[in-house]
């Protein structure tokens, strides 16, 4: 049996009962954000331990609704800052991956041949999963170069006026989760070129010495590049659909917040990271004052 409506006034009690401080606006916030963003997402750090008399956790003494609602806001400016980010590695990703690759297929539709990608021996994914990897990413490229009907207009011309699409029109459709897969399935060589411009344009040390292949001291490898972008795909759908970020633990079950940061950290210019890094210290000032170990988790100090 589901959980039974409750007005925004039994809200209100239930928080009130728990130990929680409401103010004149926790009514007003509740109809605006809803219940269960606002409280079942961001409550945990205030909880303190189970009441004996009802079986319920309850909050910590002088917890107030303002400073659950301030970690709410605070996360959700978080989210719009660090998407800005991943949509910078997310280009450079669409761009080095079609490029490299027809560089090594300069064939308009080699995209299309399942000869011009990697071997199940050299895959990064799971071995078993290969065959069906390669098919179903065949597939979706197969029907993005005929749709007519794109958001983006340089694939809706190409789809209804031209006999062939290139991928570096086509890649403009492909979603980050479509990208990583496709960068997973590319041969060895072109996943090293990928790498080698991502570790080119962040400036990081030993992108020249590393042209042509992964050598010692190189930043960015292909299996290393495989991993990351996984949290990366995650934390862009988090952002996308405002999820709650600051405290997430990510599906690798090692990645937390200040983790991601510092994989993003490799894939962007240090004058990136930094910008960001100050936007994210700008956000703890505006929200967080008082709120010591949700700063921590975000800005990595108390």
């Amino acid at each position: 049996m589901g959980r039974p409506f409750h007005t925004l006034d039994d809200l209100v009690g239930h928080l009130e009962s728990h130990g929680c401080i409401c103010g004149a606006r926790t009514r007003d916030i509740l109809l605006q954000e809803g219940y269960y963003p606002v409280v079942n997402g961001y409550r945990e750090p205030f909880l303190a331990g189970v009441d004996p008399a009802d079986g319920h956790r309850r909050y910590r003494p002088g917890t107030r609704f303002d400073d659950i609602y301030r970690s709410f806001l605070f996360d959700r400016r978080l989210r719009e800052a660090v998407f800005r980010y991943l949509t910078r590695i997310e280009a450079t990703l669409r761009n080095t991956c079609a490029y490299r690759f027809c560089e090594r297929h300069p064939g308009t539709s080699d995209y299309l041949r399942a000869s011009c990608y990697t071997s199940r021996g050299e895959y990064l994914g799971d071995p078993a999963r290969h065959a069906r990897e390669l098919e179903g990413m065949l597939e979706v490229l197969e029907r993005l170069s005929h749709d007519a009907e794109s958001d983006k207009a340089g694939v809706r011309h190409y789809a209804r006026k031209q006999e062939a699409m290139p991928l570096w029109v086509l890649a403009g459709d492909l979603t980050f989760g479509t990208l990583r897969r496709f960068y997973d399935l590319l041969e060895r060589d072109v996943q090293r070129a990928v790498c080698d411009d991502f570790a080119l344009l962040a400036r990081h040390d030993g992108a020249e010495g590393a042209k042509g292949g992964a050598g010692e001291g190189h930043p960015i490898t292909p299996a290393w590049l495989s991993r990351a972008l996984r949290p990366l795909v995650e934390a862009r759908n988090i952002c996308a659909h405002d999820d709650r970020l600051f405290n997430h633990r990510f599906e690798d079950g090692d990645t937390g917040f200040r983790d991601l940061m510092r994989t993003m950290d490799r894939l962007l210019t240090p004058e990136e990271s930094a910008e960001r890094d100050r936007e994210i210290e700008a956000l703890a000032d505006e929200y967080l004052d008082g709120l010591p170990e949700i700063r921590a988790i975000a800005c990595g100090k108390a």
